[in-house]
């Protein structure tokens, strides 16, 4: 799908922000730990519609969160992670639903271990 159709589509239920001509953040009001929010771009790559994290999700939970987790969630949601990224392709509405559904787990997940070692 290219960009502008996808754009399009995620604004009917998501807000998002203008970070530049090919990219915008889709802009989820939650918190993956105290002072960093979740960050999902999309953006065009290669003239199609991309969602990333743009690495940001491994840079703020490591080394809590081992890649391994990150994989398993990642693919529980149809949603690939590789060498740090998480990205999807955008088809549909609910690849944005399912990335947030991947960044509440690892947002959960994180917490979890990190109540543990307080």
């Amino acid at each position: 799908m290219k960009f502008e159709e996808a754009r399009k589509i995620i604004e009917q239920k998501y807000e998002t922000y203008q970070k530049r001509k090919n990219a915008v953040e889709v802009v989820i009001r939650k918190q993956l730990r105290f002072g960093y929010y979740y960050y999902i771009l999309l953006m065009e790559y290669e003239n199609e519609a991309l969602l990333t994290d743009y690495a940001e999700t491994r840079h703020i939970l490591k080394p809590t969160l081992s890649r391994e987790f990150f994989s398993e969630t990642c693919n529980k949601h149809n949603i690939t992670f590789v060498d740090g990224y998480i990205e999807k392709k955008f088809e549909s509405i609910e690849d944005v639903d399912n990335f947030v559904k991947v960044l509440d787990e690892l947002s959960a997940k994180y917490a979890e271990l990190e109540d543990q070692e307080n």
